[in-house]
């Protein structure tokens, strides 16, 4: 099918070129991590539906609904990550940013639903991963030491895995945050960079596990729905979830026509030639002080 990654995921190609420039073949080292131990990861899928008045490429009319919700969701996790994972601490700082912009907000919104009509206010569109570096830097402004953004030119420019060595690499192991956007479906998508281990980035993706471009078992979707990608990428699936440990329950939910894990994106691990193979095009860091 199109975009399928390589299953077996051989130590040749990215992989050892990554080798090669980090000097490290230990697969299982975390080389680093960011705020880990802080970060709570959020699916899109269960946001409610917004009005943004500025964000008129979404459907129903102007108004974004869950599924195409990736922008503030992964930025969600960064904020969250950001604050030492104080959650509620985020909510009330966006809740006030809000109130202090003129707006209003549902007592039933989440923290996603929150940062979508705060980034509305601000006369922004949801859709672009930069949008978001900058609602990152309004919102947590004591928190921040600078905004990093490392555009598509660049990284075509020095290389996917010089940019990962030399910009996303130091950068976690001083405390950074990370989101980026890639080809993860066909009209692009924006994940939450959790971590960077030897053999591969561990991602937080709010849709679910991505098993090629464009294929993916969404969260809290119907098993039934997911037989076939779960016989065709299951070396990919396994790849995926075997951080998370939620293989058996899908397998499981699979064999009883059940539903997948509400969580399936969550620490999602890449091989090297996985993550290429998407073509990351865009990464926003944001740096502590």
């Amino acid at each position: 099918g199109e975009g399928v990654y390589d299953q077996n995921a051989p130590k040749t190609g990215v992989q050892k070129q990554l080798d090669d420039l980090i000097n490290d073949e230990d697969p299982g080292k975390f080389l680093g991590i960011g705020a880990d131990d802080d970060d709570e990861y959020k699916s899109q899928r269960d946001n409610e539906a917004v009005y943004l008045s500025n964000s008129k490429s979404s459907t129903f009319g102007n108004r974004i609904v869950g599924d195409i919700q990736c922008n503030v969701t992964s930025l969600s996790m960064m904020l969250i990550a950001m604050n030492s994972g104080d959650e509620d601490g985020v909510i009330e700082i966006v809740k006030e940013a809000i109130k202090k912009s003129g707006g209003t907000y549902k007592s039933s919104w989440g923290i996603e639903e929150l940062l979508a009509k705060y980034t509305d206010l601000q006369g922004s569109s949801v859709f672009s991963s930069s949008t978001m570096g900058k609602m990152a830097k309004k919102l947590m402004s004591t928190k921040l030491s600078k905004v990093e953004t490392i555009w598509e030119q660049q990284i075509k420019s020095d290389g996917l895995l010089n940019v990962v060595k030399d910009k996303i690499l130091p950068a976690l192991k001083e405390g950074a945050e990370v989101i980026l956007s890639g080809k993860f479906t066909h009209g692009g998508h924006i994940v939450f960079l959790r971590s960077l281990k030897s053999d591969g980035p561990v991602i937080n993706d709010p849709y679910g596990a991505c098993l090629g471009i464009g294929q993916y078992m969404k969260n809290g979707d119907a098993a039934s729905k997911n037989k076939s990608k779960f016989n065709s990428y299951n070396e990919v699936l396994k790849r995926r979830l075997s951080i998370n440990g939620l293989y058996d329950k899908v397998e499981k939910a699979i064999k009883e026509n059940g539903t997948l894990p509400a969580n399936m994106g969550q620490d999602n691990l890449y091989s090297w030639d996985d993550f290429a193979a998407i073509n990351p095009y865009r990464f926003i860091i944001t740096h502590k002080k």
